[in-house]
């Protein structure tokens, strides 16, 4: 297995730069306010887009490697970052670049937990209509669509597919579209096959 999934999503839509924190965990603007926002926030999200697009969009490994480094070195120059869902999501594409699909799963577990324990804080406040448009609903479906590829990817597919269907199951009962089916449905007839050829033969 391993490859069974190709990636239809490369990265989540993360395209902020406005960075705001709420009880430590920070969580990306929409550039609208950016009177706050430092130069080295900026830049760290400059050198993020310049990562996806060398990683996904061109698939130019090296350059990606590269670039890799410096989103290292920023993460490690700033504690805010580091334990931002941005820096999780940063660290999980990283690991994944560099084949640690072990890291990368982990890491992005962690940024899932981030933001459920945002919309947790947030939830009935005035700030959730802010925290909603940064980190929604469909936010949190995609990156466990995402954790199901890394599952995949090392070859859990019983893993994979049992986070694709509590993916499923989190957009029925937020009332969102659940784009996976196609992974889900690929990832199932595959666990079937397998099934299907480790059954003992019948007499």
């Amino acid at each position: 297995m391993g490859q069974t999934i190709r990636r239809s999503k490369a990265a989540p839509r993360t395209s902020r730069t406005t960075q705001r924190s709420k009880a430590g965990l920070v969580i990306s603007g929409s550039g609208a306010d950016r009177k706050g926002t430092s130069s080295s926030l900026q830049g760290f999200d400059s050198l993020y887009q310049q990562f996806i697009k060398q990683f996904y969009d061109k698939e130019n490994r090296p350059e990606a490697k590269k670039l890799a480094i410096r989103l290292e070195k920023m993460l490690a120059d700033s504690d805010e970052l580091a334990s931002s869902i941005r820096g999780e999501e940063v660290r999980s594409l990283i690991a994944e670049l560099r084949g640690n699909m072990v890291e990368a799963a982990q890491s992005r577990e962690a940024e899932i937990r981030k933001i459920l324990e945002l919309h947790a804080l947030s939830a009935n406040t005035p700030s959730w209509e802010y925290v909603s448009r940064e980190y929604g609903f469909s936010d949190v479906s995609d990156r466990l669509d995402l954790l199901a590829i890394l599952y995949d990817e090392q070859g859990m597919l019983d893993r994979a597919v049992s986070v694709l269907v509590e993916s499923k199951t989190y957009c029925m009962a937020h009332k969102i579209e659940f784009d996976g089916q196609a992974l889900l449905d690929e990832l199932e007839g595959s666990r079937q096959i397998s099934k299907s050829k480790t059954a003992p033969a019948r007499n």
